[in-house]
């Protein structure tokens, strides 16, 4: 089956020096699958404009905000309008997952006719701070040793990245923005998609890798992993 087209959709705010490290590296990372990708920094001051120069792929949005608490949904339903293949990929700024992965998750919803999908099986790997220094010095998930990775287990997690398509979830209402900081949202879109009747499905097989960064808790709350 021919992989369908894809955009990759990135809302940032940089606050520390390890999640602009992270963003670089993921942003590295994924220019190899070859499809669009649109990152939208919501901040005070830039400070990926003069980066993303060299990326000819990446298409980037400013928009000055001061506020303390990033508005993610907000965000996230702007690069829903400004992108325009039927599928997109709505990914965190440190997280990283195998490219096959990618393929297969839409591979899927093709096939199943989904709106929503996550690129793995609802296990989220915690890298430490050294193991996340080893993928952003050589981009390359075999220079992780596997041994001693923590895995967030029980209930399948339901952040990091997630695929849908692109009209279909606009016509479904796009993000809650209700909804601000992030962590709680993730859980929220979920919930919300099968109260609607929505099939959401995961990969039977495939992790997610988290890349270690200090927390913010002005940011972030419970996520449903």
């Amino acid at each position: 089956m021919k992989t369908p087209p894809l955009s990759i959709l990135l809302p940032v705010r940089i606050d520390n020096e390890e999640r602009l490290a992270n963003l670089k590296a993921v942003l590295n990372w994924i220019v190899a699958l070859d499809c669009p990708v649109l990152v939208l920094e919501a901040s005070a001051t830039p400070q990926l404009a003069e980066w993303l120069r060299i990326h000819s792929r990446v298409e980037y949005y400013y928009v000055h905000d001061d506020s303390p608490v990033f508005h993610r949904t907000k965000y996230i339903n702007r690069l829903l309008q400004q992108a325009v293949t039927r599928y997109v990929a709505v990914w965190d700024a440190d997280i990283i997952l195998p490219f096959h992965q990618v393929e297969q998750t839409l591979q899927l919803m093709e096939r199943e006719s989904l709106v929503m999908a996550y690129p793995y099986s609802g296990i989220f790997s915690m890298l430490s701070a050294e193991r996340s220094e080893r993928f952003r010095k050589h981009l390359s998930l075999s220079a992780i040793p596997s041994a001693g990775i923590t895995s967030l287990m029980g209930r399948r997690a339901c952040g990091g990245v997630y695929f849908v398509n692109r009209s279909a979830y606009l016509a479904l209402g796009g993000e809650n923005e209700r909804y601000d900081g992030w962590g709680p949202e993730d859980a929220e879109r979920l919930r919300r998609m099968q109260i609607m009747g929505v099939t959401v499905a995961w990969l039977s097989e495939g992790k997610l890798y988290h890349l270690y960064h200090h927390r913010n808790p002005q940011q972030e709350g419970d996520n449903c992993s």
